[in-house]
């Protein structure tokens, strides 16, 4: 090989092994962040609410919060590997022993680590429904390994349910003019065993209650 070549590939070289470097690092700092969290507190007009965070992977970290009427509100936590923080809403959080402690303003928490439940199972195969907020109609058709697709103004959605720990997963595909997203589902019954699917996906029009029909 000619010998001029010798110093630019021994940067390239270098280059990988600092991006893989860096990719081991962050990911071995966020070990020990990654689990399940939940404190009630105060917000700042005096009212209760409750944070349930679910740390899966360094991409793959949901924040609910829930307030008193049972409104919730899904969001996501950004890690900062560089601090050793997770971040979300203005709230910044660093380990405290086994828990986490956030701040944002005035307001400190501290979330208390939980022990993983239940293995999640995929819900049942079939048709199910969503009426939007304007009285429109979703058909939506899940097959057994948790695919599904919805017919959406004319054009047709698609994403998966996934099993996280204790936690059942929902990610959508981009389509329609839409952006793909990640949220979770909740199952409920309303006539029989699990035949309502409560499914988070801030901003989407396929998040609200699915029927199973």
């Amino acid at each position: 090989m000619n010998k001029h070549y010798w110093p630019w590939l021994l940067l390239l070289l270098a280059g990988c092994h600092d991006s893989h470097d860096q990719g081991s690092d962050e990911q071995a700092a966020y070990s020990a962040f990654a689990g399940q969290y939940q404190a009630s507190f105060l917000d700042t007009d005096n009212q209760p609410q409750l944070l349930q965070m679910a740390l899966l992977g360094l991409d793959n970290n949901l924040v609910r919060l829930v307030d008193s009427r049972d409104q919730r509100q899904l969001l996501a936590a950004q890690f900062d590997a560089a601090n050793r923080q997770l971040r979300f809403a203005g709230y910044q959080c660093q380990l405290q022993g086994q828990d986490l402690a956030c701040q944002s303003g005035t307001t400190s928490l501290v979330a208390k680590r939980q022990t993983w439940a239940e293995a999640s199972t995929l819900p049942a195969a079939g048709s199910y429904q969503l009426q939007e907020s304007d009285g429109q109609l979703l058909d939506i058709s899940l097959d057994a390994k948790g695919n599904f697709t919805a017919a959406y103004q004319g054009c047709s959605l698609s994403g998966h349910f996934t099993q996280a720990q204790s936690l059942l997963q929902v990610q959508t595909d981009s389509g329609c003019g839409l952006a793909a997203g990640t949220g979770l589902v909740e199952a409920h019954s309303l006539y029989g065993s699990a035949d309502q699917l409560d499914v988070q996906l801030p901003g989407s029009v396929l998040s609200g209650y699915w029927t199973h029909l």
